[in-house]
């Protein structure tokens, strides 16, 4: 078996992107996509990831935080959720632990429905 050098993988890894990504599109958005298409479009996001890359500024500033889980005190669970939002639904996800860190409950779920919301300032 022959290894890849990096750049082939990346190239690898934005080709298996986009086919996903494209069969997502063909399932949710019902918008199927030419194989030439899907392979342009790898060849595209590779390229601008390398100039990104190689840039001389970060366009965001890259700032450490330290971010792990913390046990609750002795006799105290801790409740953990996440969740995400696009104009299909909703997912959601919610882990709970003990004191121990020891796994007590867990959901994930996807909510196939759009809430229009509106206000006034």
């Amino acid at each position: 078996m022959k290894i890849l050098d990096k750049k082939a993988f990346e190239y690898f890894i934005s080709t298996l992107w986009n086919i996903w990504n494209s069969r997502n599109n063909a399932i949710c958005r019902d918008k199927e996509e030419d194989a030439n298409v899907i392979l342009e479009h790898a060849h595209k996001l590779n390229n601008n990831l390398w100039i990104h890359n190689f840039s001389s500024q970060l366009i965001l500033p890259w700032v450490p935080r330290c971010c792990k889980w913390e046990k609750p005190p002795e006799g105290v669970i801790k409740l953990n959720a996440d969740a995400a939002v696009n104009s299909y639904g909703m997912s959601l996800g919610i882990i709970v632990r003990d004191s121990d860190g020891f796994f007590l409950s867990g959901k994930a779920s996807f909510i196939n429905k759009v809430i229009t919301l509106s206000g006034r300032s």
